[in-house]
């Protein structure tokens, strides 16, 4: 949460438990853009890329850059010892993870 306030962005819904398995939170980004985000624990049996889990995701905004920097950042893809998760690319106007 607070590197979501560090960069600008706002909380909508404070975490939230879900129990047994962990707790939710509602937010947004600097341009207003709301987001989701979950911390616990998953679905017996889930695995990336199992199942119908999304290929691919899309933010529309008026500046990929500037949410580029602001997701980067509070999710730390680039940061050094972050999570690597992403080779994150910019190509024809696009932020590509």
């Amino acid at each position: 949460m607070a590197r979501i306030r560090e960069r600008g962005g706002t909380i909508a819904v404070d975490p939230v438990p879900y129990p047994p398995r962990g707790r939710a939170a509602l937010a947004a980004d600097r341009e207003g853009a709301t987001f989701g985000i979950w911390e616990g624990r998953v679905l017996a049996g889930w695995r990336i890329g199992g199942g119908a889990a999304p290929a691919r995701l899309e933010l529309h905004t008026r500046d990929a850059l500037d949410a580029a920097v602001f997701y980067g950042e509070y999710l730390e893809w680039a940061a050094d010892g972050g999570s690597g998760c992403c080779e994150v690319s910019y190509e024809q106007d696009q932020v590509v993870l």
